[in-house]
């Protein structure tokens, strides 16, 4: 089913009523760092991300309909337009929607108001880094929101509508407390930093003055793009620790939870299986896919620790545009030897990856791509 087909087959199932003249479209593209989005003034519904999961599907795309149909917020006539679609899944018999549709209207009921939220984050912001200068905290802003930077001053201003630029999954984020941050605050000498140069840029990751690792000869532009591809997902990848993340199991958690990241493989000590077991039924209960595996590994203290492994039910295609991503490799490189190999493996389900998603024995840009780490960091370990 294409695109355009699984959007005429939700709306007239679950909004009859609206649209009548077909006045809206669908697209997978959009500008803003989201899942999905609706534009009410050029009438389009951007679904950026491609679930596998019927439920996970369905449900994204009934969310932003809901936007179409009531207004650009998630406040009451947003969560009544969704308590309708609840009902007609229950009609419908569809148990799993039903219920994803449910925690979607509690989780935005929990959650803080996008402009307090976004006015807090700022004093937050400043606390730590006072220099801040107003295009740093336009630009975090959005990134961290969804919203364009030219919109970040009329979507929090007092009577702008907050937090209504586009959906992203919320649930085990902040909001439930804890350790597990999922956010670097970035300073002079903290943080992600990028130098330009002429040709190519340079990123330096530091940990409160101390450099952790250096990118070199990166892209200045980068044509793939995705929700799921970020730096903090590379500050996960054990090579380093940031003082930030205090826990970084439970930050590894949210972030596939608010689905920021692919896929992740999160170890556990032996006295510590109760925990995965707990961290194993939150994602399960969102819909990804998992599987809690006890590693043998010889050492003084223990004989094994247990390995969680989790994605969502995609294909590697669904990450992101791989002709984009075939594009920015072949720039990197002069050529397209990569094309053949990134083809090969667009259409394998994440969750074959559960017994080997490593490099080796996987290709670097596979497990780079899998586990969410930046495209241009990749490019930099095949330069270097």
């Amino acid at each position: 089913m294409t695109l355009r087909q699984h959007f005429l087959e939700i709306k007239s199932l679950f909004f009859s009523r609206w649209d009548r003249q077909n006045l809206w479209r669908i697209t997978t593209k959009s500008r803003r760092n989201v899942h999905g989005h609706c534009d009410r003034d050029r009438r389009v519904i951007a679904i950026v991300i491609q679930h596998t999961d019927p439920d996970e599907r369905d449900r994204l795309l009934i969310h932003e309909i809901c936007h179409a149909v009531a207004n650009g917020s998630h406040g009451k006539a947003w969560q009544d337009r969704m308590e309708q679609a609840v009902k007609r899944a229950d009609e419908l018999g569809r148990d799993g929607l039903a219920k994803r549709l449910r925690q979607e209207i509690v989780n935005y009921q929990e959650f803080a108001e996008g402009r307090e939220q976004a006015y807090q984050t700022i004093q937050d912001w400043l606390n730590a880094e006072p220099d801040l200068t107003l295009a740093q905290v336009k630009r975090s802003l959005a990134d961290l929101t969804g919203l364009l930077v030219c919109e970040v001053s009329t979507k929090l201003e007092p009577g702008g509508e907050a937090g209504s630029p586009g959906s992203k999954s919320i649930e085990g984020d902040v909001a439930e407390g804890g350790s597990g941050v999922t956010s670097i605050t970035t300073t002079p000498r903290h943080g992600v930093l990028i130098r330009q140069h002429k040709n190519w840029n340079t990123k330096t990751v530091y940990n409160n003055g101390h450099v952790m690792r250096i990118y070199r000869r990166q892209p200045k532009v980068l044509r793939f793009q995705s929700p799921m591809v970020n730096d903090f997902n590379q500050h996960l990848c054990g090579g380093w620790s940031m003082t930030d993340i205090g826990d970084e199991k439970e930050a590894t958690v949210r972030q596939l939870l608010m689905g920021k990241k692919p896929f992740a493989c999160i170890s556990f000590w032996p006295d510590r299986h109760s925990e995965a077991v707990k961290a194993q039924q939150r994602l399960m209960s969102a819909g990804l896919v998992t599987d809690l595996r006890k590693r043998i590994m010889q050492s003084y203290f223990f004989d094994h620790i247990w390995d969680l492994l989790a994605c969502h039910h995609i294909r590697v295609k669904d990450i992101g545009d791989l002709r984009a991503l075939e594009a920015d490799y072949a720039g990197a490189f002069g050529s397209r030897f990569l094309s053949e190999e990134i083809r090969a493996f667009a259409g394998r389900k994440l969750s074959s990856f559960f017994d080997g998603w490593d490099s080796p024995p996987l290709p670097l840009w596979l497990t780079g791509l899998i586990l969410g780490y930046p495209v241009e960091n990749t490019i930099s370990i095949y330069l270097q």
